[in-house]
């Protein structure tokens, strides 16, 4: 069974990295021990302020929701006070509009009154009753446009958001089996009923610590059946274009082989999937874009191999047209499933989980692919050939169809004369009709060659566009767009951001943790002190710092065993015995304005501190190179702080898991874009035998993935670790627009001129490549409609995939072939020679009774065969 992944950690974040290395330590010494239940209220119908009593009053039914819910969970009862998060006076934990009334509706509805029902007089205040903390309208509280009083009081706001604390214990963590995730299910589905009664008065999101996992599971699924909608329209589309599709009637036509030609795929899909999951590979939201890949992949090879097929002499038995078949369509589909295949493995090495598992599912199904093509499809080509021949309808093939049928059979019967033009002899230019689409082709490699040189200016400003896309393309991660539209987790977070109480984009609190020094010496707690005091005045930090050692040390001051007159240790510290500082240690946490610092430090069982950590901001980040160097700023700073000795102390913020992979984004952009060119180097000279033509194939990957990257730009969507995984799926599709029309150039006679050669290459893979593109590109369209914005994106990349690789394929490649003095190897001239009976070294070699190329078998068999 597959392991479903969606945490964004563990699929995005290099396991061995120093953020997912310290993001597991704090995880593990410094366990998050809240989670959260957060709602935003807007006004609706034009009304721009939510500091009404109509607003707040149904923030109270909100809370009262809340608080009525109750839950089962392993044969227990649980209500929300039994699973709020409590603060040192025993209080369940609220952050939000209703701090100005204590968390209490009780303290709201007595306030009303005596204000006779205006809220602002209770907003006009400098603490919160409760807590006594500084109040902090936005965003704590409020936000978007805001107005004040000439007190500097609120008077008006956009937006206003409660959030209601839930405890976290290990089994949440661990094991996702706690009563508060049940909790947070239940208070969604009530919720999602409560918005919806409320609709017309008040716009509500709202947000749970679950919210992202659940929303990530349920795009899993979503777009399934659009994958069904892509396979309907592949086949569809096959069966009007694969061989002759349905110009000889639909009694006559392609469905039984185009269908199964699909399934073919179908099942090296399954395979893939079934194999991977079995070896323990991950399982992600992203795999759902497999299936439209390998259908892109699997039906360029259906065509080439039935359009291989269909060139050869009818005359023939059915076994040696089948040979032949395979002989000439064999190696190429060789060469690009072997491509795609090295290139999916080597990206399976990549240091980021969610590209390493995508790649493992892709290569094994291109794998299968390629196996299912040359075997089950073969033989379904040689069932619909029989029924065919045997005059039977198509998927109805126990009916027999008209004498018609064999007429028209018989007229598009191919001959020797038709084969030698397909492989060796074109016409002379200009001579003929174009009547067919070999034809057309050829004619249009005609056109080519006269103007060879102006397109390749043209393609050389395409890729000039390109790089300059590609420098301008901006970085950027949104966890929005890898969840469906309609998720609560995705309107929660795009309102958060739209009224500006998201901290994400302004500042964020940031950790520096201290481990296994001795705390009871004066001289580490001065370095402690100023380490802290260094980190606010970073570029990018600031304060206010919460460090839990400054009111140790003014406790320690008020301690007569310690200190027996007016002492100040704030900035000098104090020496204590460990023992004596292990047990006022425990003194201090247990007073109750000192409780608050138990989640900062991580005790020994001797009550000693094995770890601490002070708080501080980071400010100024309303951008991904911002929160780079916010990051890089503080994290320098405590590697090089020296006051520890040989215990180096860390900075990590919760933005940091999101923000590394932009540090690493441009290495792992190369190494993918690397791989890609290794993997087609690897292949390519074994198949190829041609040294230039392996050197033209990289050339133009590089180009369209460069290409690629500039489109983003040009798409108004940001580069990240995506981009990577966009590059290496690129080459399924852009080496075999390219690839057939390379192998069938220099698999031609050498000793034709490159424009006759280039109009035999266009006449023989100018139909396959052109209508596997195309077949790809509308199998493609089902993946617009989709739910989630991220499969969005990869369809308008995956667009740009087809375009451009059909472009490079159809247009570049040939201008590029037909300019070059490509000198012809040696080995080649002697297999064409061998092959037409001429000398070899001064020896005669018999005629090859056997032709690779034109499938000349028995000559005899010609004797009836009409020419057209």
């Amino acid at each position: 069974m597959a392991t479903s992944k969606s945490a964004i950690v563990d699929l995005w974040v290099p396991a061995d990295s120093p953020a997912k290395i310290n993001y597991d330590y704090v995880d593990a010494t410094f366990p998050v021990q809240k989670n959260d239940i957060g709602v935003i209220f807007t006004a609706v119908d034009g009304n721009t302020n939510v500091v009404t009593k109509d607003y707040f009053d149904i923030m109270w039914e909100v809370d009262s929701l809340i608080k009525s819910l109750s839950i089962e969970h392993n044969s227990a009862t649980y209500t929300y006070t039994d699973l709020c998060y409590k603060d040192t006076a025993n209080n369940c934990e609220v952050t939000g509009a209703t701090a100005f009334w204590s968390a209490d509706k009780t303290t709201y509805d007595t306030a009303m009154t005596n204000h006779g029902n205006d809220p602002l007089p209770s907003l006009a205040i400098t603490t919160y009753p409760l807590t006594n903390n500084p109040v902090v309208y936005n965003p704590d509280g409020f936000g978007g446009a805001m107005t004040y009083d000439g007190s500097n009081f609120l008077l008006t706001a956009e937006s206003m958001k409660v959030t209601w604390w839930l405890t976290n214990p290990d089994a949440c963590v661990d094991d996702y089996d706690c009563a508060e995730l049940t909790f947070m299910t239940k208070f969604q589905d009530e919720m999602e009923k409560f918005v919806e009664s409320k609709k017309a008065t008040v716009a509500m999101n709202y947000i749970t610590t679950r919210s992202l996992d659940d929303a990530l599971a349920e795009a899993i699924g979503a777009d399934i059946p659009l994958v069904g909608a892509a396979y309907l329209v592949m086949i569809i589309v096959c069966c009007c274009s694969l061989g002759r599709g349905v110009m000889d009637g639909c009694g006559r036509s392609s469905i039984a082989l185009a269908g199964g030609g699909v399934m073919t795929v179908f099942l090296s899909t399954l395979a893939g999937f079934g194999i991977s999951a079995a070896c323990g590979a991950w399982f992600t939201s992203l795999h759902s874009l497999l299936p439209f890949i390998l259908l892109g992949i699997g039906v360029d090879d259906m065509f080439v191999i039935v359009n291989a097929f269909m060139m050869t002499r009818e005359s023939l038995d059915l076994e040696d047209r089948v040979a032949i078949a395979c002989r000439n369509a064999g190696v190429p589909i060789l060469y690009t499933s072997l491509t795609d295949f090295v290139a999916f493995l080597l990206g399976s090495t990549s240091s980021l989980k969610g590209i390493s598992s995508f790649c493992v599912y892709a290569a094994v199904a291109v794998l299968f692919d390629f196996f299912l093509q040359v075997t089950m499809f073969v033989s379904i080509m040689v069932m619909d050939e029989r029924r065919r021949q045997a005059n039977l309808s198509d998927c109805l093939c126990c009916i027999p169809l008209s004498k018609e049928g064999v007429e028209k059979r018989e007229k598009h019967r191919f001959s020797t004369v038709q084969t030698e033009e397909f492989y060796n002899k074109p016409k002379e230019q200009g001579v003929g009709k174009v009547s067919t689409v070999y034809e057309f082709f050829e004619l249009y490699a005609t056109k080519v060659s006269k103007f060879a040189i102006p397109i390749l200016v043209c393609f050389a400003g395409m890729f000039a566009v390109g790089i300059w896309g590609s420098s301008e393309a901006t970085e950027g991660f949104d966890a929005n767009k890898l969840v469906l539209d309609s998720s609560h987790f995705r309107s929660y977070n795009t309102m958060n951001k739209d009224y500006k109480m998201s901290t994400f984009e302004s500042m964020a609190p940031v950790f520096i943790y201290v481990k296994d020094i001795p705390y009871h010496e004066a001289a580490y707690q001065v370095k402690v002190l100023d380490l802290t005091e260094t980190a606010t005045n970073l570029e990018y930090s600031s304060g206010p710092s919460t460090v839990w050692l400054k009111d140790f040390l003014t406790y320690l001051a008020t301690q007569g065993d310690i200190c027996s007159g007016s002492c100040d240790y704030s900035s000098t510290g104090v020496d204590v015995d460990e023992s004596v500082f292990n047990t006022k240690l425990a003194a201090f946490l247990a007073e109750s304005d000192y409780m608050k610092y138990s989640s900062d430090l991580s005790l020994n069982s001797n009550g000693g501190i094995s770890a601490s950590r002070t708080m501080l901001w980071h400010d100024k980040i309303d951008g991904v190179k911002q929160q780079v160097n916010a990051m890089e700023e503080i994290v320098k700073l405590c590697d090089s702080y020296t006051g520890f000795g040989a215990k180096v102390p860390f900075a990590d913020s919760w933005i940091y898991v999101y923000v590394y992979q932009f540090v690493i984004f441009f290495s792992e952009l190369m190494t993918n874009f690397g791989l890609v060119l290794v993997a087609v180097l690897i292949v390519s000279p074994i198949v190829l035998k041609q040294p230039i033509a392996t050197l033209l194939l990289i050339v133009t990957v590089a180009m369209i993935d460069t290409e690629l990257v500039g489109m983003i730009h040009i798409y108004g969507d940001n580069v990240n670790s995506f981009t990577g995984l966009g590059l290496i799926m690129a080459v399924g599709l852009v080496v075999d627009y390219n690839a057939h029309i390379i192998h069938a150039f220099f698999s031609n006679d050498p000793e034709l001129d490159r424009q006759d050669r280039l109009r035999l290459t266009m006449k023989q893979m100018g139909k396959s490549v052109a209508l596997g593109g195309l077949t790809s590109l509308i199998g493609l369209l089902p993946l617009a409609g989709s739910q989630c914005e991220v499969f969005r994106v990869f369809f308008k990349m995956t667009l740009a995939i087809i375009i451009l690789g059909m472009l490079h394929g159809l247009i570049f490649m040939p201008a590029l072939l037909v300019t070059l003095p490509i000198p012809t190897p040696p080995a080649l001239i002697v297999s064409h020679k061998k092959y037409r009976g001429e000398e070899v070294g001064g020896v005669e070699v018999p005629k090859s009774p056997t032709s690779y190329r034109q499938g000349t078998f028995r000559e005899e068999d010609d004797k009836d065969n009409n020419q057209l």
